[in-house]
């Protein structure tokens, strides 16, 4: 008797209207194939989402936040620390809003609100982005 397929592990990406299809097209062509690429644009139900993804049976590997959201990055992250604590959590900026973004980012980094903090692709084939994704889904799948 064979066992029924376990589904597929969730990246999670909480994004502004403005970078949802950049998000979504970066991520899903990228690691489609092997995770269930989840966008929410809607803040008030994200931490209900993650929730009902968990309760499915789905593991969330990753949860990405664009800082540029209407409320805190960091504090949805916090949010979504509650609903899945195994998740790696990374901020992800736009180059415009790069140096703004550290004063906020490197406090929470230092005391593990989040994993990393990256810029959001600009051109095809950001490859240093996708070797610090690649990183951290292979440190999840090895620690759950």
């Amino acid at each position: 008797m064979t066992e029924p397929p376990r589904p597929q592990p969730v990246i999670l990406l909480v994004a502004t209207e403005k970078s949802r299809r950049v998000l979504d097209a970066e991520f899903s062509s990228r690691y489609g194939r092997d995770y269930d690429v989840r966008v929410l644009t809607d803040v008030l139900t994200i931490t209900d989402d993650a929730a009902s993804l968990i309760a499915d049976g789905q593991p969330i590997a990753l949860i990405a936040v664009d800082f540029d959201l209407d409320i805190d990055a960091v504090d949805v992250l916090d949010v979504l620390r509650n609903v899945s604590p195994s998740s790696k959590r990374i901020v992800l900026t736009p180059f415009g809003s790069f140096q703004q973004s550290l004063e906020a980012l490197r406090p929470a980094l230092a005391v593990g609100r989040l994993d990393t903090y990256l810029i959001i692709p600009q051109g095809p084939r950001d490859e240093e982005f996708h070797t610090a994704i690649a990183e951290y889904l292979s440190e999840w799948a090895t620690s759950t």
